[in-house]
Parts: structure tokens; C-alpha cells; sequence
């Protein structure tokens, strides 16, 4: 009776085992009822469609960043034609400025070469006058800078995005030639 109390309990008897849920007591006796043949083919066939499914995902998540990145495309095309518009628009603001700001230069300078204040007067009427009109000439081209400055902005943040989805493109692309080298494809 000594001997019986000193043994170690073998693995099979339930005792040994941690409580294992119904579902891992389901997969057991399924293999045990099986055989080692049928559980093999199992495991290979579910192996098989998981690696599908993995692929499948794969490709769908890749067709969704190929949408993505061609509405980033598009959106490009049309900034940078904005952007061009604005351009046009800006350029001849600047020629404008150029002129008017040479202008005041040249009435300050004969503001101070003139000596009478009567004539002065009428110089730094002229003056106020081309002050006015540069200073309307400014407020059109920082209007237009600020659209620019908006388009430049969405530019940048595009180009982040797009640049975030072309590095995840590349780790689905990996990961898709794994799944298909693990799977025999």
C-alpha cells in the first residue's frame, strides 16, 4: 500500500491536467477521433484557408490604399493648378508693388531735395497718395499669399499622408510575399 502512495500519477489521469476550457476538450477529442492522418489534413487544409483569408485582407487593404493614394493624386493635380492660378495671380501684384514702392522712393528723395514747403506739400500729397496705393496693392497680395500659404499647408499634409501609405503599402507587400512563400502560392 506504500507503493501506491509513492508513485508519481502518469499524465493521463485528469488530475495532472489543468482545467482546460470545453472548447481545448472539443479539439482533443476531435484529433483523438480523427486519427493522426485526418488531423493532419485538417490542419493543413485550415492553415490554408487562414492564409487566404491573411492574403485576402491583404489585397483588400492594398486596393484601399491604391484608392486612397489616387484621391490624394487628384487632389494634388488640382492644388498645384490652383496653386499655379494664384501664381499668375501673384506676379503681376509683385511687378505692381515693385513700381509703386520705386515710386515713393523717388517723390521721398525729391520731398528732401525740395526746399519751399509749398511744394513740399504737394510732393507729399503724391507720396500719400502712391503710400495709399501701395498699401491696397499689398492687401491684395497678401490675400492671395494667404490662399497660397492654405494650399501649401494641404500640400505638405498630403504628401505626409501619402508618404505614411506608401510605407504601409511596402509592409503589406512584405507581408503578402510571406503569406504566399508560407503557404506555397
Amino acid at each position: 500500500m506504500a507503493d501506491d502512495k509513492t508513485t508519481a500519477p502518469t499524465e493521463d489521469k485528469p488530475q495532472d491536467k489543468p482545467e482546460s476550457t470545453q472548447e481545448d476538450k472539443r479539439q482533443e477529442a476531435q484529433r483523438a477521433m480523427e486519427g493522426a492522418e485526418w488531423t493532419t489534413k485538417r490542419e493543413a487544409e485550415t492553415k490554408s484557408r487562414e492564409l487566404k483569408n491573411k492574403l485576402s485582407e491583404v489585397g483588400k487593404r492594398l486596393a484601399e490604399i491604391a484608392a486612397e493614394k489616387e484621391k490624394l493624386e487628384l487632389a494634388w493635380i488640382d492644388l498645384d493648378n490652383a496653386r499655379r492660378q494664384i501664381r499668375t495671380i501673384v506676379d503681376p501684384i509683385l511687378a505692381e508693388e515693385k513700381k509703386t514702392e520705386a515710386e515713393e522712393a523717388a517723390l521721398e528723395a525729391e520731398e528732401q531735395k525740395i526746399g519751399v514747403a509749398s511744394e513740399k506739400q504737394v510732393v507729399e500729397k503724391k507720396r500719400w497718395d502712391v503710400q495709399d496705393k501701395r498699401k491696397e496693392v499689398e492687401k491684395r497680395k497678401w490675400g492671395e499669399e494667404e490662399k497660397l500659404s492654405k494650399i501649401e499647408v494641404t500640400v505638405n499634409e498630403n504628401t505626409t499622408l501619402y508618404r505614411q501609405l506608401l510605407d504601409e503599402e511596402d509592409k503589406l507587400h512584405r507581408l503578402e510575399d510571406q503569406l504566399k512563400a508560407e503557404g506555397g502560392v
